[in-house]
């Protein structure tokens, strides 16, 4: 079986798990590059207004979306397909429905949990570095 490895080293402990991923419209080869912060707390993925904007990307449906403190929001969700680079190859997750969200330290992703249990990540604290991998078996 084939597997899919995104892994990343830090040299001091993090102060959030920040990944550069590209974000495109589905069905379209246009594509950037974009910030993410990956949050296992957060139980979907969400994008920011400025992706949606620049893709011009058309509203699915609204949800009802709880914050940490509990409230619950209404929010537009959007597809979208989003592209984990690698070397020698990328792996793609196409048409994620992905509600509109804030960003809180400057990212235009949020990776959540419905893209991280695809997959199998860990993070590790190696004495001198730290190191982030997302592993994803592929048929």
């Amino acid at each position: 079986m084939k597997e899919f490895v995104f892994r990343q080293e830090f040299t001091n402990a993090p102060s959030g798990l920040f990944v550069k991923m590209y974000a495109r419209k589905p069905s379209q080869e246009r594509r950037k590059m974009y910030k993410a912060l990956v949050d296992t707390g957060l139980q979907i993925t969400g994008i920011s207004k400025r992706i949606v904007d620049e893709f011009s990307l058309e509203k699915v449906r609204e949800v009802d979306m709880v914050d940490a403190n509990g409230n619950t929001h209404k929010r537009p969700t959007f597809l979208v397909d989003l592209i984990i680079p690698g070397s020698p190859e990328e792996y793609s997750f196409i048409s994620v429905e992905a509600p509109l969200s804030t960003a809180t330290q400057g990212e235009d992703i949020l990776l959540g949990m419905n893209i991280l249990k695809r997959g199998s990540f860990s993070f590790e604290n190696l004495g001198e570095k730290y190191v982030m991998t997302f592993k994803i078996n592929i048929n």
